[in-house]
């Protein structure tokens, strides 16, 4: 159990899990650190749980390369590149987090990852990329997620995703797709709500279902 430290200003991540590790993480600061706030890698199967992670030059929470975490309840803000990322094969459930202001995407999986992705708030105010982008073949489970704001997208698409009961608001009428799925791509878009978008749904070239949108 790794609970209640503080964690900043290191050469590295703030607390590091990795060669099949099964810790508990829960309730550490860990700040502007020149890699992740907690990064998880090569096997490790951590339980992170009500942690604050901001500021630092990589990821809040970061894992990858065959890692499988529970992501639950953190907050993630203001990190320089994602505020949860799952990349290289990696598996995370990610619930009731909040991921705020983070400078590229809020939830990242951007190479062959795979995530259930339940109950988060999920914004930023100004910037180009998406909020939760799924990408090169990743795929995800969407469900009960607030987005708010964001760039050319609240989603980005690009492998599969099912997406629903999820309260998207963009940033203003005509401003990019709640939705943008990209080609080869297949997504359900159920029971959702848009507002504040160009378009709600933006696909091209892709296998999609939408039904019982607002």
């Amino acid at each position: 159990v790794v609970e209640d430290n503080e964690c900043f200003e290191n050469g590295m991540a703030g607390i590091g899990c990795e060669e099949e590790a099964t810790p508990i993480i829960r309730g550490n600061r860990c700040y502007r650190n020149a890699m992740a706030g907690i990064g998880v890698q090569s096997g490790a199967s951590p339980v992170i749980v009500h942690n604050e992670c901001f500021e630092n030059s990589e990821a809040g929470i970061g894992t990858r390369e065959g890692a499988a975490a529970v992501i639950v309840g953190n907050e993630c803000r203001e990190n320089q590149t994602t505020g949860i990322g799952v990349r290289s094969g990696a598996e995370a459930v990610i619930c009731s987090n909040r991921c705020i202001d983070n400078k590229l995407v809020a939830i990242g999986l951007p190479d062959g990852a795979s995530a259930v992705i339940h109950d988060n708030e999920l914004s930023r105010s100004g910037g180009a990329p998406p909020l939760l982008a799924i990408r090169k073949g990743s795929s995800a489970v969407v469900t009960h997620n607030r987005i708010r704001g964001g760039g050319v997208a609240g989603i980005l698409v690009e492998g599969a995703a099912q997406i629903s009961d999820c309260d998207f608001r963009g940033a203003g009428p005509g401003r990019g797709s709640a939705i943008w799925v990209w080609g080869g791509s297949t997504v359900s878009v159920d029971g959702n709500s848009f507002d504040g978008y160009g378009t709600a749904l933006n696909a091209t070239g892709s296998r999609v279902s939408a039904t019982n949108n607002t």
